[in-house]
């Protein structure tokens, strides 16, 4: 009866040891579990961090892009602007030209005209002086010259 009491203590004994060695390995592997839990949460925490910092590059870029973009689409519409006001004022300059030139041969010919009306007027002036001269050299003449001059025509 002691030795049964012995075994059985012993027994005990031994089950208490395996009960808390089962709990012991029970304990490491939630340990481990915890462990591998958390050590996967960190990762996928880091995993998200850099999407983040990522899609905050991406957007940047896109802004910088966009902004590139419109500032050459500015650049380029001023550029057709000023072409555009150049070649206006460069029709609006070959206009006035071509007006100015014209005007100028309008002038021209006005003068020319006037010119040539002057030149006609001097020229029936000049045959009214001489026939006013002839006239009078005539009325000049004596008696005896009207005589001998009667026949001639002047």
């Amino acid at each position: 009866a002691k030795a049964l009491a012995e075994r059985m203590a012993r027994s005990e004994m031994m089950c208490k040891q395996m009960t808390k060695a089962g709990a012991f390995n029970l304990r490491e592997e939630r340990k481990k579990l915890d462990r591998k839990i958390l050590k996967e949460a960190k990762a996928k925490e880091m995993r998200e961090v850099e999407l983040d910092r990522r899609k905050r590059e991406m957007t940047q870029m896109k802004k910088k892009n966009i902004m590139e973009t419109n500032k050459k689409m500015t650049e380029e519409k001023k550029r057709r602007e000023r072409e555009e006001e150049e070649a206006e004022a460069k029709e609006f300059a070959s206009q006035c030209r071509r007006e100015k030139e014209a005007l100028l041969a309008e002038e021209e010919a006005q003068r020319l005209k006037k010119a040539e009306t002057q030149k006609e007027c001097s020229n029936v002036l000049k045959k009214q002086i001489e026939e006013l001269k002839r006239q009078q050299a005539m009325y000049d003449m004596t008696s005896v010259e009207r005589s001998i001059n009667k026949d001639v025509s002047f």
